[in-house]
């Protein structure tokens, strides 16, 4: 919850905050957007309704990188999108760390293709805080590194 506390301050002060909608998250969306007091942007990973808008992308990760370059973000720091085989906690609610299956396997070779397309035709620099990426031209960094790109 404390995330959480951040974040509705963080909108009360000014950011604009992006909600992506899943078919998993509706519960949650009734229980929280309603305390965002900022102004809020819908984000849907199917056709778009309402006031929600689908940016492009396949996986939460390279979805987040479309958005970005809807807004014309010039430098993206991913957090917590890994290419390997070994799926974290957060990725699926109620399970542990945990062996890709083939499926989440395929979704992430389209990921990367998709990103490897935007590094290639966008002048955007995409850094990563995983060691494990396979993808020509995304930099892989430290968390120090961060920290001084944020200086900038």
């Amino acid at each position: 919850m404390r995330v959480l506390r951040v974040i509705l301050k963080a909108n009360s002060e000014g950011t604009i905050t992006i909600i992506h909608a899943h078919g998993d998250n509706i519960s949650l969306l009734k229980k929280y957007v309603p305390r965002f007091q900022g102004s809020v942007l819908g984000s849907v990973q199917t056709e778009p309704f309402d006031n929600l808008v689908n940016y492009g992308g396949f996986t939460d990760g390279d979805r987040c990188i479309f958005l970005a370059l809807n807004f014309k973000c010039k430098r993206i720091i991913l957090s917590g999108f890994d290419f390997g085989l070994k799926v974290g906690k957060y990725s699926k609610m109620g399970l542990n760390d945990h062996d890709a299956s083939p499926r989440k396997i395929i979704k992430l070779e389209f990921a990367q293709f998709l990103i490897s397309e935007i590094l290639k035709k966008y002048p955007i620099e995409i850094f990563t805080l995983s060691t494990n990426q396979p993808i020509n031209g995304l930099k892989s960094i430290t968390i120090k590194e961060v920290e001084e790109i944020c200086k900038k």
